[in-house]
């Protein structure tokens, strides 16, 4: 994962519906020409992003054994899912193919993670962007897409940690893959026909923002497809954020399925505006490897809802 000669600079983005925040609040936007992006050319299109590279700065431009050790750590649990039969990856492929609607154009991932759910996406639309806020994360994907090889990382014990065979991927056209934040979507409103977040609602501080900004940029009839194991932890999500098991009494009462599917049905004081068909619930199993001697396993839940039409 060496760092790149990068893109040559142009004008325009690779995809119109790709928005450069301005630099104060985010509200207005700027010309693409003005981006910030990593070496490689990845755009990095958040309000903050000078300030987000410099907190980011030893996963930048660093070898991948160089990168922090927090980052190895979520690297080597994720990495074999690329191109391996992971139940998971297999579940979120057979949705998309049988949901998706005709004719789609974009599909957008918040949270892409290192992009094992990227050729789904890219198989039921035109084409697809992929936002994540790790700048190694975002990296390792955009090097996937080129079809460039990425080394096999591993995690003995502790800090060691090796490179095994390289994982190479068929490049993917029509995939931008952005440094972004998932609850500020550098995106257009109602710009895409699909829209997936895996693994992300426990993982993220605002449960409910990245549900509206999913919405946000979805449009009428589009297919909303989330996944979570609902492993909340306070550290990330305050337990008054959380939907499941929190501190709302309502969610509370619930439990985390029941009150995601409620809110984009439109049947609670949160996002009361959402109008959303669920499709299909399921549970998948997905285990991921935490170091030789050590495994996780989660029943993670897959939910599929399709966004009331215009006049629906």
């Amino acid at each position: 994962m060496s760092p790149g000669a990068g893109d040559r600079p142009t004008d325009a983005p690779p995809h119109a519906a790709l928005r450069v925040p301005a630099p104060d609040d985010g509200t207005r936007e700027v010309p693409w020409s003005e981006r910030v992006a990593l070496p490689d050319g990845t755009p990095v299109l958040m309000p903050n992003a000078a300030a987000w590279l410099a907190e980011s700065a030893g996963e930048v431009d660093a070898e991948l054994l160089a990168l922090p050790y927090p980052t190895l750590c979520r690297l080597a649990r994720v990495l074999p899912e690329i191109g391996a039969e992971v139940p998971l990856r297999t579940a979120l492929r057979e949705v998309l193919a049988t949901h998706a609607p005709d004719g789609a154009r974009l599909a957008v991932e918040a949270g892409c993670g290192v992009g094992p759910d990227l050729p789904a996406l890219r198989a039921v639309a035109d084409a697809v962007v992929a936002v994540d806020g790790g700048v190694a994360n975002a990296r390792v994907a955009r090097a996937l897409v080129r079809g460039e090889a990425v080394a096999g990382l591993a995690r003995h014990e502790g800090r060691s940690f090796a490179t095994g065979e390289d994982i190479v991927r068929a490049a993917l056209d029509g995939v931008t893959v952005v440094v972004g934040n998932a609850l500020e979507l550098p995106l257009r409103d109602a710009c895409a026909d699909v829209a997936l977040a895996a693994n992300l609602v426990d993982s993220i501080r605002d449960p409910l923002r990245l549900i509206a900004e999913l919405d946000r940029v979805l449009r009428p009839g589009g297919l909303l497809v989330l996944t979570s194991p609902f492993a909340w932890d306070d550290r990330i999500t305050p337990p008054e954020a959380q939907l499941g098991g929190s501190t709302i009494p309502a969610f509370a009462a619930m439990g985390s399925e029941a009150a995601l599917a409620a809110i984009l049905r439109g049947e609670t004081p949160w996002l009361s505006h959402l109008r959303y068909a669920i499709l299909e619930t399921r549970d998948v199993p997905w285990t991921l490897r935490d170091h030789a001697r050590a495994t996780s396993t989660y029943d993670v839940h897959l939910l599929v809802a399709r966004k009331a039409t215009a006049t629906g």
